[in-house]
């Protein structure tokens, strides 16, 4: 379900969404994933299980884990928090760019 939910906000991505960025965020949410398109950005793996973080909130420049099945699959250093106000989801990424490929998603969050 929230890999659906990604994959359209990836493909339709326009400034009708009510969301923008923030500098900080924090979540409560269970529902998370991971998508990580590595190096190149064209072979994408994205981890929707048991998707977990080292902390419940992040400002820009701090560092986030990211663990699925208990297993840690990445740590980065916070570049943007995309936050969307009307779903209470925020994805956060180590990536500059407004349509980053690598970020960790979650809802039950609010951005600041």
């Amino acid at each position: 379900m929230i890999r659906i939910v990604v994959l359209l906000f990836l493909l339709i991505h326009t400034s009708a969404f009510a969301g923008d960025y923030v500098r900080s965020a924090s979540w409560s949410g269970k529902d998370a994933a991971y998508n990580d398109c590595g190096f190149t950005g064209i072979f994408c793996t994205m981890s929707t299980k048991n998707v977990k973080t080292n902390r419940n909130s992040v400002s820009l420049g701090q560092y986030l884990k990211v663990y699925a099945n208990g297993k840690e699959i990445d740590s980065f250093e916070v570049k943007r928090i995309y936050y969307d106000s009307s779903k209470g989801q925020c994805w956060i990424s180590k990536e500059r760019k407004k349509q980053f490929k690598t970020y960790f998603t979650t809802y039950g969050c609010r951005g600041r």
